[in-house]
């Protein structure tokens, strides 16, 4: 019977990389330069992992662990490392959770929130607001005085995560980096030469994509083979040359390991434990990879059976599975994996409190493995065996609801066991693991759990090349709306066109990808290619409906899906500003029933629009309807969503006290439930409130904050508006104060002209008129006060500038039917020639404006409250204007402004009573003053 194969000191043996790890850590030592982001790459076997596993002991070890807190290798092949939160979670479990207490009682209740709301928006509101907390930790902890060396290993394994690392991460913590040197020293300002108290070292096969801006500060390492000189002093330490090995055998030994540490030592290993002779490894008769490992399976011992079933089940070797896949105890598997840890080609690290541990072999070790004794077993064994895993997995996960993808995982291990159980299936069957993975999408992707769906696409894409057609097909619709997700619009229309342009792609797939295209085409503003495609999808689902052998579960989901359909074409038109045609869509959505959430948001969108429209009235019917369903349902996020709604139209119809106190309302909600979107929105309500009341400070403060968390959002529709706000607030904050700051006007202008483009960008033609018309009131009040103050000239020119503004504005509103852009228009036009003392114009401007919104009140009948409001102030505002004239001209003018009444028909001189009866007041009080004179 063969002897166990036994671990030699080939672990401990650090040869031929001695120059680079002086390298960084002379880094460490001094300080500066500010070289605080290092990548080693390489390929496999190449050293990577022993070089960090060195510099981490280097480290631990003398005078810098006194200065520098050293991670031990955070390895990317670890599941749960590959989420934003598990990452961040990882990094705070080996520096100390107690460094961390803002980052682990937001984690906490971030939990506790997805745990108990299941509204879909809250998830990534809550990786900001967790991420946040880690960074605010960290700020800490370096304005303590705490240096750290974080080490990365295997980081091509990151994926989808390399982004958020590259674009978030890191830059965050520069940015802290610099923030504390800057606070430490006010009087020097922050330089990319700075003290360092954070190094990271990021260890993979290739290269990272750093960002450009990042090259300052980074030091590039590429491991290149080992020389014949390193091999030769790795044996000489090892006691093996050239008392057991001539140069020559060495040479052509090193030839065969291409200069790779990992096959060196593996060499040894084989050479030590008496696994053959020199000549035996060197022979050509079978392949030196095969030969170098073929001492496993003959010995057929525990040790050896070990190995091959942690090459098997490579994901998370723990010594539960272990003694299931080999029938023994599982303390008996502990001590196994414990003394496995010694070999040079192994990864493990202890369990300690807090941490199960985690072994691995070195993914080239895994591979050979696989390669040269899995590749020969039978289908069956393999099989079997995977199996087993799957069973363990099962078994570790215990929750078989979350296996159906009928529950949501809520925390970073049940993720990370889910998308490894996945894997296994996936291996076993590849279309009917990605069967399972749908199920598992469909749930997530629902909530927004957009890592977890990453890491669940992954595991499928991992075995593209044995997929069938229709599978692939799905996996690409799932990549897509990852893609749509995460506002990257451009890559998710992409796959969504290249699986709807084949025609042997499932039909009803291809409805459902013209059904999304209907949204994201209205999200980037091609509107006439969005109705298209509702076209397309209308189609289609109607023909699927035909059907005679359709079954009733198919039928519900197209039904469903028509709806989707329906609520999609709904919002491509209320973004265009063509209301009516949104009301249809979204009535015809309603037609089509759905869930009680869905239910009461179609009813909120319909209240919504009748509010645009300026019908109050059957506006609050609607959402208040949509407010009764949503607290039976007690979700917070749709609570919100549903007072900060009726706040507006209790502030359309002049109900600020009522306005007030829902937007408080709303805020409470969303702040219960999490959301930074919603907070955001109802922040814009808040503003604009304090926009109105004259608190500009405030306003200020409110849309700021809002206009960020929609910048980080990517949502264009509501950034119109939060700019749009920001810029009449500096407006009116200017116009209110006694000496306007040029500076003030200038911001108005600015946030103004970038809702402006972000309008055209989407052509959202109904925001464009308004910020054109919003531009032109800046501008006349801006002459105004250069009137004033003054010069001239510079009134001429800024009242020519609006003047110029309001045409624009007037022909896109004409264009698109948009009388009351067209009666503000008006009214500014009417200040405009005031201004320049050309009354009879003015009047007829002033006049118009009155006619125009009386045209829309008429049209809208009885629910046109909000415009009477509007008809009222402007009515006000011609008698004011009147007021201001000596007696004799304001009679001469309100008797002419009567005469031009005469032309409206009865319904618009209906609407216009007040204002009949303010003039005819007037010219009463002008003859009284003439008698009496």
């Amino acid at each position: 019977m063969a002897r166990p194969f036994q671990p030699t000191e080939s672990k401990q043996l650090f040869v031929g990389r001695e120059r680079e790890l002086k390298q960084i850590t002379s880094i460490l030592d001094s300080g500066r330069p500010a070289k605080w982001l290092i990548q080693i790459y390489g390929d496999g076997g190449i050293g990577k992992t022993r070089l960090l596993e060195s510099l981490r002991d280097e480290v631990r070890k003398g005078g810098r662990r006194k200065t520098w807190r050293c991670t031990d290798l955070i390895d990317f092949y670890k599941t749960s490392n590959r989420t934003t939160f598990g990452l961040l979670a990882e990094i705070a479990r080996q520096l100390g959770r107690e460094c961390f207490p803002q980052f682990e009682k937001q984690r906490e209740a971030s939990w506790e929130v997805l745990t108990t709301n299941p509204d879909p928006s809250l998830y990534q509101d809550a990786v900001h607001r967790v991420t946040n907390a880690f960074f605010e930790d960290w700020r800490q902890l370096l304005k303590d005085g705490a240096h750290f060396l974080l080490l990365f290993d295997t980081c091509e394994e990151m994926h989808d995560l390399a982004a958020w690392v590259m674009q978030t991460l890191l830059p965050e913590l520069l940015k802290i980096q610099q923030e504390i040197q800057a606070e430490s020293n006010s009087s020097v300002p922050a330089s990319p030469d700075f003290h360092l108290q954070t190094v990271t070292v990021w260890a993979g096969r290739d290269p990272l994509p750093f960002a450009e801006e990042s090259e300052k500060h980074l030091l590039t390492i590429e491991l290149l083979p080992l020389g014949l000189a390193e091999v030769k002093e790795f044996f000489k330490l090892a006691k093996w040359f050239p008392r057991k090995l001539r140069l020559a055998q060495l040479e052509q030994l090193n030839r065969r390991c291409g200069g790779r540490p990992l096959y060196v030592a593996l060499s040894y290993d084989w050479l030590k434990n008496g696994a053959g002779v020199i000549d035996d490894l060197l022979g050509n008769h079978v392949p030196f990879e095969e030969k170098l490992i073929n001492w496993i399976s003959p010995l057929k011992d525990l040790q050896s059976d070990a190995i091959l079933m942690a090459a098997l089940a490579w994901q998370r070797m723990e010594a539960g599975l272990l003694a299931k896949l080999l029938a023994i105890p599982e303390n008996e598997a502990t001590t196994l994996l414990e003394k496995l840890g010694q070999f040079s080609f192994v990864k493990y690290r202890p369990p300690e409190k807090g941490f199960e541990g985690s072994f691995q072999l070195h993914d080239e070790m895994r591979d050979l493995i696989k390669q040269c004794f899995w590749r020969l077993e039978s289908d069956l064994s393999v099989k079997k065996r995977l199996q087993e895993i799957i069973e363990w997995y099962k078994a570790r996960i215990g929750n078989p609801k979350l296996i159906e993808g009928k529950e949501r995982p809520k925390t970073d291990e049940e993720r990370a066991l889910l998308a490894e159980y996945l894997y296994y299936e996936c291996e076993r069957d590849p279309n009917a693991g990605s069967k399972a993975g749908e199920c598992l999408f469909k749930r997530s992707i629902h909530f927004v759990d957009l890592a977890f769906c990453e890491l669940l696409n992954y595991e499928i894409g991992r075995f593209e090349e044995r997929l069938s057609n229709d599978r692939i097909d799905q996996l690409r619709f799932q990549q897509a709306l990852v893609a749509f997700r995460k506002d990257d619009y451009a890559w998710a229309n992409q796959l969504w066109h290249s699986l709807i342009r084949r025609p042997d792609s499932d039909k009803k797939l291809r409805g459902t990808c013209h059904t999304m295209l209907v949204e994201s085409e209205s999200y980037t503003g091609d509107y006439q290619e969005a109705l298209t495609h509702a076209e397309a999808a209308e189609k289609i689902y109607n023909e699927l409906l035909q059907q005679n052998d359709l079954e009733t579960e198919w039928r519900n989901l197209i039904v469903k899906e028509f709806g989707q359909l329906y609520h999609n074409r709904g919002y491509a038109y209320r973004v265009q500003g063509r209301l009516d045609q949104a009301l249809a869509y979204y009535e015809k959505s309603l037609e089509q029933g759905g869930t009680e959430k869905n239910i009461a948001r179609i009813l909120n969108n319909i209240g919504y629009v009748y509010f645009l429209q300026g019908g109050t009235e059957k506006a609050v019917t609607y959402v208040d309807k949509a407010l009764q369903i949503r607290q039976n349902l007690g979700i917070a996020y749709e609570l919100g969503l549903g007072s900060n709604t009726l706040g507006m139209i209790m502030e359309g119809m002049g109900r600020l006290s009522d306005a007030a106190a829902l937007y408080r309302k709303a805020h409470n909600y969303f702040e219960a439930g999490g959301s930074d979107r919603g907070l955001a929105l109802v922040q814009i309500s808040l503003g604009r409130l304090m926009r109105l009341t004259s608190d500009f400070d405030k306003a200020l403060e409110y849309l700021h904050a809002a206009a960020k968390v929609l910048e980080r959002k990517g949502d264009k529709a509501y950034l119109i508006v939060a700019f749009n706000e920001i810029g009449c607030a500096y407006r009116q904050q200017a116009t209110a104060e006694a000496k306007a700051k040029a500076e003030t006007r200038q911001e108005a202008e600015k946030y103004l002209r970038k809702s402006l483009a972000l309008s055209e960008e989407i052509n959202n033609y109904q925001a464009i008129a308004d910020n054109f018309d919003d531009l032109q009131i800046l501008f006349y009040h801006w002459g105004s006060a250069l009137k004033t103050q003054g010069e001239p000239e510079q009134a001429e020119k800024y009242l020519d500038q609006a003047r110029e503004y309001g045409r624009t504005a007037e022909t896109i509103a004409k264009e698109q039917g948009l009388k009351t852009i067209l009666a503000n228009v008006e009214r500014t036009n009417g200040e405009i020639d005031f201004e320049k003392q050309d009354y009879e114009k003015a009047f007829k401007h002033f006049l118009n404006s009155c006619h125009l919104i009386a045209e829309a009140a008429t049209e809208r009948g009885k629910f046109a409250m909000q415009l009477q409001q509007r008809l009222t102030d402007n009515a006000n505002r011609l008698q004011q204007k009147l007021h201001t004239l000596p007696m004799p001209e304001e009679a001469k003018y309100a008797q002419q402004i009567l005469g031009w009444m005469d032309d409206f028909s009865d319904e618009v001189n209906s609407q216009l009573a007040v204002l009949r009866t303010f003039l005819n007041e007037t010219l009463h009080l002008s003859r009284y003053a003439f008698a009496t004179f």
